[in-house]
């Protein structure tokens, strides 16, 4: 199995100013897949992904994009 963790609670956060979950609680839960991944070994899994194009899809700035 391949795939990738999308940090859209985080984007959206970001880009469009939504605040479904506090910025604190993404970063953490963010964090915590991380490091379940190094924990277990996952291989074949990105544990993470921030995509500028997706930043300004959901309306970010190109400085937010770049942040």
């Amino acid at each position: 199995m391949r795939g990738t963790v999308q940090a859209d609670i985080l984007k959206e956060d970001q880009a469009q100013n939504t605040c479904i979950f506090s910025t604190e609680f993404s970063l953490r839960l963010m964090g915590d897949v991380q490091q379940y991944f190094i924990d277990h070994g996952v291989r074949n899994f990105y544990s993470v992904s921030i995509s500028g194009y997706h930043m300004a899809e959901a309306g970010a700035n190109p400085i937010s994009q770049l942040a």
